[in-house]
């Protein structure tokens, strides 16, 4: 699918009118797009044009749609959840464009205002960036997108804002319109958010969400006989899709794509086998390839912006190009589960805030036995569970004194801590083993690299963009209670929209659909309104998403508790890029502008020391791969001379 078109608002920019059987013209501009997708019965997109007369109406839609006028646009804005893909209408007698993006952000609809000149707009940013060049029109970096980008944990924090990494291209808010006239823009939500009222248990519960996921899954499949393909890591949100997905669609030629991230502690690739041999997919293990370099120059060439991954993602690009050899038409993702569903270990922190400390000691109680960390500590399996119990506490209190000396002063950190020890038995040891554990590890030179590697003067120039934006999370819970704010804002964050753009534009460059059948609006009001003390459940979390899977996943898969992780591949395959992409990086200025060069030469010393945590290794992976990322987008923007 591709939209397009253009408005002229001034006489400084003219572009031919178009003449394909695809397209609209009228005297102040064009609207151009391609056939409409129908791998699934469930996205809409609806174009319309409404002219001078009450009867010159014009609709494209994908489905069978009579709107009548912009009225008609937005009630059926209101009422579609997250079924729209891109919605586009022109009032001519207002001389107002009207632009409206899926609420997840799965769809990108990038525009170029100028006020009073010219609005150009696409689904496409290569089609965007071209009719920009063509048109004389001169694109500058977004310094500002680039901070936020190249800054550890940064795109996970702040909203999305619509920003690209061009400074005049712009990109529709999820869930917004964005209206358009001759001078100025507003963007106003199309769509609020309800809790549901379904039920009160968690059977109850459990059997709606079952009900829900399973209809989001059947609406993200082919409505034809055609290959399907679905990412299957063995954790219970892919597993859960693919599941679904094939016993759904029993007919479709039905596969399954794993990556063995070697991760300690983990047995993903047996999670990963018995599903697939439950569900009797064609189960393919990808071979990722070892030209890293080769794969972020060749997304970034897809994409036309830095590629926005953790690690190098060879494992990404084997899958798109073994989905494309098999001919899937759709390919399914368990993206956004965590966030939709929710854990209840949030809980825990609120509990601690609240001071209710007895139900803390109590959940704590039942967190022991799925312990996260268990692992780093050696005898774990001979400790009786009081010890065990002791130590999930005295972790979790812990975390919440030492994130709280920032905040508080030596007096109020001592009376929290009198408190505190009225109600559980605190071990001051343990609190100075981990203390001098830290340190210990700042004098060996092992202290974690900085969230940021960017230089002082390009950072400072910048400190005033950085500001802790919440606009568009905010916008669209408006009408709920705050406590559910964290949910909105993990959902749409930086981060997360732009991964969902990504898939989008993968997709349409290898011939499939992305669904991530997760980013369901009815899912996401259900999961809202179920308790959080019902979802923490015996202390495993996501308890009714669990209870919705008996006897369709095996136990082992659905009651796991350990998460899949990058692992040792991780650390091996950014070292591996940072080899391929040296001389390149050594070779040029333009990234220097913005990255401090010792404290990447640092970043890459650290990353070369062995027997640390996995986890230690987070930021040196991230600042290699963003780098690179980052320098690469500026040799391609060289090369193909989009900045005028």
């Amino acid at each position: 699918m591709l939209i397009q078109g253009v408005i002229f608002l001034g006489a400084a920019f003219r572009k031919k009118k178009s003449n394909s059987d695809q397209s609209i013209n009228w005297n102040t501009g064009t609207l151009e797009y391609s056939s409409f997708s129908k791998h699934s019965s469930y996205e809409t997109t609806v174009l319309g044009f409404e002219g001078y007369h009450q009867n010159d109406v014009k609709i494209w839609s994908s489905d069978s749609l009579i709107l009548t006028s912009f009225f008609d646009f937005k009630a059926y804005l209101k009422s579609s959840g997250n079924r729209l893909g891109v919605g586009v209408w022109y009032q001519e007698a207002e001389k107002t464009l009207h632009l409206a993006r899926s609420l997840f952000g799965t769809h990108p609809l990038y525009y170029l205002f100028v006020p009073g000149q010219f609005c150009l707009f696409s689904t496409d940013l290569h089609t965007l960036l071209k009719s920009a060049k063509d048109g004389g029109i001169s694109l500058t970096t977004n310094e500002s997108r680039l901070r936020s980008f190249l800054t550890f944990g940064r795109d996970q924090f702040v909203d999305y804002d619509g920003q690209t990494f061009y400074q005049e291209v712009k990109c529709v808010l999820p869930g917004h319109i964005l209206s358009i006239t001759p001078h100025e823009c507003s963007s106003t939500p199309y769509t609020k958010f309800q809790l549901s009222q379904s039920a009160d248990t968690l059977p109850g519960y459990a059997q709606h969400f079952k009900a829900l996921l399973e209809n989001s899954v059947r609406c993200s499949l082919p409505c034809d006989t055609s290959p399907i393909g679905s990412h299957l890591s063995g954790g219970l949100d892919s597993s859960s899709v693919s599941t679904f997905a094939r016993i759904l669609a029993p007919e479709n030629p039905f596969y399954t794509f794993y990556y063995d991230t070697q991760g300690a502690g983990s047995d993903d690739k047996n999670y990963a086998l018995e599903v697939a041999r439950n569900i009797a997919s064609c189960h393919q293990e990808i071979v990722v390839s070892n030209e890293p370099l080769s794969t972020v120059a060749s997304h970034t060439n897809i994409l036309g912006f830095p590629q926005p991954a953790f690690i190098a993602p060879t494992f990404y690009d084997g899958v798109l190009k073994r989905a494309t050899q098999l001919g899937c038409q759709t390919l399914l993702n368990g993206n956004g589960g965590d966030s939709i569903v929710g854990s209840g270990f949030e809980y825990l922190t609120v509990l601690f805030q609240e001071k209710k400390w007895p139900l803390l000691k109590e959940l704590l109680s039942k967190r022991t036995q799925y312990y996260a960390k268990a692992d780093q500590h050696k005898n774990w399996d001979q400790l009786n569970f009081e010890l065990q119990n002791k130590i999930v506490e005295q972790n979790f209190l812990y975390g919440r004194l030492s994130s709280s000396i920032r905040t508080m002063s030596f007096r109020q950190l001592s009376a929290m801590y009198r408190e505190i020890s009225d109600h559980f038995e605190l071990t001051p040891g343990y609190f100075a083993t981990r203390a001098l554990a830290s340190f210990i590890k700042k004098l060996k030179g092992y202290a974690l690299p900085p969230k940021s590697l960017l230089k002082r003067d390009f950072l400072e120039i910048g400190n005033a963009d950085l500001h802790d934006s919440k606009l568009l999370s905010a916008s669209l819970h408006s009408n709920l209670s705050p406590a559910f704010r964290q949910s909105f804002e993990e959902i749409f964050s930086q981060h997360s929209i732009s991964q969902n753009e990504s898939r989008f534009i993968f997709g349409r460059h290898y011939g499939f659909t992305n669904r991530s059948p997760f980013l369901d609006k009815e899912l996401f009001e259900l999961c809202l309104s179920i308790p959080e003390v019902i979802k923490f459940g015996d202390g495993s979390g996501r308890m009714h998403f669990r209870e919705a899977m008996k006897d369709i996943l095996p136990d082992n898969v659905r009651l796991r508790s350990q998460k899949a992780h990058v692992g040792r591949r991780g650390k091996s395959a950014t070292l591996q890029l940072y080899a391929q992409a040296k001389e390149m990086l050594y070779d040029t200025d333009e990234i220097w502008q913005y990255i401090d060069r010792r404290k990447f030469d640092d970043t890459i010393k650290f990353l070369q020391t062995d027997h640390l945590p996995v986890e230690d290794y987070n930021r040196s992976l991230f600042h290699v791969t963003r780098t690179v990322s980052v320098a690469v987008w500026l040799e391609w923007l060289k090369s193909e001379k989009i900045l005028q």
